[in-house]
C-alpha cells in the first residue's frame, strides 16, 4: 500500500454540530449505495477445473530451481496465449493463467529464505491463494511488505490463515504498512495485524459478513480497524448482535462545552478509545469512528466519510447493510441535510486513496458475487490492460498458434469486450469500471 498513514482532515466542530439534539439524516432520493448495474448478457463462466499443464509444469520447476524470473516468463508466455486466443465467454482460463503469474510475483517478492515455503503453501490452499492473489494490486500495494505478512501468518497461523482466506487476503492488502489514523486532535495506531488477525479469528462465528467466503474487498472495510483488540472485544459484548451500526453515531452524546467554548474535549483528556467515547462524548468525527469502530467489532464492512459544505466540515459513518441475497451500503446515518447531495470523501482502505462514496457504493455488489466470478472478472480485467500494453500476439507457445491465428491483435474494442466481460462477472468490480471509462475515452 503505497499510503500508510492517513490524516482525516480536521473537521470543524460546528459543522459536526446538529442544530438542536443529534437526529437521523432523511436518506437522500439519489442513493450513491446503490451497486452499479451490470451490463447485459451476462457470459456464464465455467467452473475452475485442474490447473493446466503449462501452469503445473512452470510451478512444478520453480519450486525445483528456486528461479523465479525464468517461472515468470514462462507464465507470461501462457497468459499471454490465453490473452492472444481465449473467448472472454469462458474466463476460466484467464482465471488460472493470471492466478498463477501473480501467486509467483507475490511469492518473488517474500524473504528470499521463505519464498519457495510460501509458494507450496499457497498451491496446497487454493482458496487462499486465489483471494490473496486477486485482491493485491501491484500499482497501489507493497507487494514485499504484502508478502512478508502472508509469510508471518504461514508460519504463525498457518491452519487458521488458510481456513478464512477472504479475512486474511483483506489483512494482507491492508497492513501491508503500519496504519495511523488521525481523528481530528487524536491519534490512533493500528494494533499489530496478527494480533488484529486473532481477534477476528476467534470471533469468526459472530461476523456479520463470512470471514471465510466473504469478499475480500469488502472485509478491507473490516480489518482496517485502528481500534485495539480490547475495544474491539468491548463493543463486541455491548452491542451484540446489533448490525444497525449507523444507530451507534447517536450512541454518543455531543460535547457542547468544546463546542461552545472551545475546552479540550472530555474524551482527548480520558484517552481515545471506543469505551472513552461512549462515556464522555465527541463531535462529529467521535461519532463517526465510534460507529466504526463497533461495525468492525461485529464484521460490518464500515467507512468514515468527510465532507466539506459551502462553511465548514462534517463527519459520518456509512456501513453494508445486507439485504436478503445482496447488500447496499448506507451514507445516511449522521449525515445532516446541508450534506444530504455533497459527495463524500472516503479513505480506500487498501490502496490508502481517498475516494468516492458513490465508489464504495458500488463494491456492494460484490457481496452477492461468488468467488470464481469475482477473480475471473480481475483476470480479465489483466487481460485487457496486457493487450493494451504495447501487444503482440505470441508466437512461440506451445498451442498459442502465430500472429495470424491470433484472435486478439490489441485493438481497444477488444480490450472494451473484455472489460465489458468482467464488468457481467462481477458489477462490483470498481477496477473493471475504471479501466472500462478510461479506455472508451481514449480508444
Amino acid at each position: 500500500m503505497v499510503f500508510a498513514a492517513a490524516s482525516f482532515a480536521a473537521v470543524d466542530p460546528g459543522g459536526g454540530a446538529p442544530a438542536s439534539q443529534p437526529r437521523k439524516a432523511s436518506p437522500p432520493k439519489q442513493s450513491p449505495g446503490k451497486a452499479a448495474p451490470g451490463v447485459k448478457g451476462k457470459p456464464a463462466p465455467s467452473k475452475p477445473g485442474d490447473t493446466p499443464p503449462p501452469i503445473v509444469e512452470a510451478l512444478d520447476a520453480l519450486e525445483g530451481s528456486r528461479d523465479f524470473k525464468a517461472a515468470e516468463s514462462a507464465l507470461q508466455r501462457h497468459f499471454d496465449s490465453v490473452v492472444a486466443s481465449a473467448p472472454e465467454r469462458d474466463p476460466a482460463p484467464f482465471r488460472e493463467a493470471a492466478l498463477a503469474l501473480r501467486m509467483v510475483r507475490l511469492c518473488a517478492a517474500a524473504p528470499s529464505a521463505s519464498r519457495i515455503d510460501l509458494l507450496k503453501y499457497l498451491r496446497a490452499n487454493k482458496p487462499l491463494a486465489s483471494a490473496v492473489a486477486f485482491v493485491l494490486d501491484a500499482e497501489t500495494d507493497d507487494l514485499a511488505c504484502a508478502a512478508a505478512l502472508l509469510d508471518r501468518l504461514r508460519k504463525e497461523r498457518a491452519e487458521r490463515a488458510s481456513r478464512l482466506p477472504g479475512m486474511t487476503a483483506a489483512l494482507v492488502a491492508v497492513r501491508d504498512q503500519p496504519l495511523e489514523l488521525h481523528i481530528n486532535e487524536n491519534a490512533v495506531t493500528a494494533p499489530d495485524p496478527v494480533a488484529l488477525f486473532d481477534y477476528f479469528a476467534e470471533s469468526e462465528g459472530s461476523m456479520a459478513l463470512s470471514l471465510s467466503a466473504g469478499a475480500p474487498e469488502l472485509l478491507a472495510f473490516v480489518v482496517d480497524a485502528a481500534c485495539q483488540p480490547d475495544d474491539l472485544r468491548w463493543a463486541a459484548r455491548r452491542f451484540p448482535e446489533n448490525r444497525d451500526v449507523g444507530q451507534r453515531f447517536f450512541d454518543v452524546r455531543y460535547d457542547w462545552d468544546h463546542y461552545r467554548s472551545g475546552a479540550k474535549k472530555k474524551v482527548s483528556s480520558a484517552g481515545f478509545t471506543l469505551p472513552n467515547i461512549m462515556q464522555y462524548g465527541g463531535v462529529c468525527a467521535d461519532q463517526a469512528y465510534f460507529a466504526c469502530g463497533v461495525g468492525k467489532a461485529l464484521g460490518v464492512p464500515t467507512v468514515y466519510v468527510v465532507a466539506n459544505s459551502a462553511e465548514v466540515g462534517h463527519a459520518w459513518v456509512g456501513y453494508l447493510q445486507m439485504r436478503n441475497r445482496g447488500a447496499v451500503w448506507d451514507f445516511n446515518e449522521g449525515r445532516y441535510d446541508a450534506y444530504k447531495w455533497i459527495k463524500g470523501n472516503i479513505r480506500e482502505p487498501r490502496s490508502g486513496e481517498t475516494v468516492s462514496d458513490a465508489e464504495v457504493g458500488m463494491t456492494a455488489a460484490l457481496a452477492a458475487t461468488p468467488a470464481d466470478r469475482r477473480e475471473a472478472s480481475a483476470a480479465l480485467v489483466d487481460a485487457s490492460m496486457r493487450l493494451l500494453a504495447d501487444w503482440k500476439p505470441p508466437t512461440d507457445e506451445p498451442g498459442a498458434g502465430d500472429a495470424r491465428s491470433a484472435k486478439r491483435t490489441g485493438k481497444p474494442e477488444e480490450a472494451l469486450a473484455l472489460l465489458e466481460a468482467a464488468v457481467n462477472l462481477s458489477p462490483g468490480n470498481v477496477r473493471a469500471w475504471r479501466a472500462m471509462t478510461a479506455v472508451a475515452h481514449t480508444g
